[in-house]
């Protein structure tokens, strides 16, 4: 088992507001280094974060620090997302003398004990960072892993449980079992869509389902550059089924991606003051779209995620009593894009 794993990420603005002063609010403050109990792990947060993402540049002091808190969240999410799927996927691998690579997988770590740069996913009060809702899903009991290899993309089923039926022989009394029926995934390129069904049967607990060559895949969709284009998966519906998508480039050379406009289109009290069903639109595909709700506790069914339907609906669970109203103030999204002027 693998564990003990991971990267760290700075908490919320609001969390850390709990003990900053205004003027401390900088990464190279010196309260921010007081808090930093890492050997120059300010430096290596944002030197891991430029390897990927170009640093934000607003011109607002503060707002600049808030983009910067949301980039470090990116990057550890992603970074925990692609060890842990690794692990996931080597779970029936065997080596040459049959011994097994790894059954598991714990990062490091889940919650803090006080306002700070940490390796956590839970901050300091038990608002949730990305990696927290990144881990729903490289944790879920099915699992789309997509990685690539050698100019190869590689896409790996991973569920928990392979359930098997079986059956008695009426004399012998031998057990028969009996793998579970095939399946047919389907592998859609481009515009117009080409759909490639490929049987397989999940007979084990983690499968590669699908390989193709990168190039050959950019060809068949005519996209003339990887910096323009990256692949999305899906199990049955697009929206409620199992997703996952692959990035063919560093997002700090990614080309064509545009500015979008995300707005909440409509809030629905489920539960009174506890629980709402929220409505969100874009204007174009948005990566690391990121909802936040300052100065009301709770959390979100999912975050962090990206857009590529118009609309989607999510909820809200609120851990204080809160009304439609003052939770529709108090909401802000950001994708991206909105961190670059």
């Amino acid at each position: 088992m693998a564990s003990e794993y991971g990267l760290q990420s700075l908490p919320s603005y609001e969390t850390l507001a709990e003990v900053y002063a205004e003027e401390d609010m900088d990464l190279c403050s010196d309260m921010s280094e007081h808090r930093q109990h890492h050997p120059l792990g300010n430096v290596q947060l944002m030197a891991e974060v430029i390897l990927y993402l170009n640093l934000p540049n607003s011109p607002d002091r503060k707002q600049k620090f808030k983009d910067t808190i949301y980039v470090t969240q990116i990057d550890q999410a992603i970074a925990v997302k692609t060890e842990t799927e690794h692990y996931r996927r080597w779970q029936n691998r065997l080596d040459e003398s049959g011994r097994g690579h790894t059954m598991g997988a714990m990062y490091w770590q889940l919650n803090d004990i006080w306002q700070a740069p940490s390796w956590s996913s839970i901050e300091y009060g038990g608002k949730w960072k990305m990696l927290q809702y990144f881990a729903q899903y490289f944790f879920s009991p099915l699992l789309i892993s997509p990685y690539e290899e050698s100019g190869m993309a590689k896409v790996y089923i991973c569920v928990d449980e392979i359930k098997l039926h079986v059956t008695r022989h009426p004399h012998t009394h031998h057990l028969q079992f009996v793998p579970n029926p095939q399946h047919k995934a389907g592998f859609l390129f481009g515009s117009p869509v080409d759909s490639n069904p490929k049987p397989h049967s999940m007979n084990v607990t983690s499968q590669l389902v699908f390989s193709a060559n990168i190039n050959n895949m950019l060809h068949q969709a005519d996209c003339i550059r990887r910096q323009n284009c990256f692949v999305f998966y899906h199990l049955g519906n697009s929206q409620n089924g199992p997703t996952a998508w692959q990035a063919l480039s560093t997002f700090s050379a990614v080309i064509g991606l545009k500015k979008t406009k995300i707005q909440v289109t409509n809030i629905i009290t489920v539960k009174k003051d506890q629980v709402f069903n929220i409505t969100i639109s874009t204007s174009a595909i948005a990566p690391f779209v990121w909802l936040d709700t300052p100065g009301v506790q709770g959390r979100f069914s999912d975050n962090g995620f990206l857009m590529v339907q118009r609309v989607k609906q999510l909820q809200y669970f609120a851990w204080e009593s809160v009304d439609q109203n003052r939770l529709g103030s108090s909401l802000t999204i950001k994708s991206l894009m909105d961190i670059y002027y």
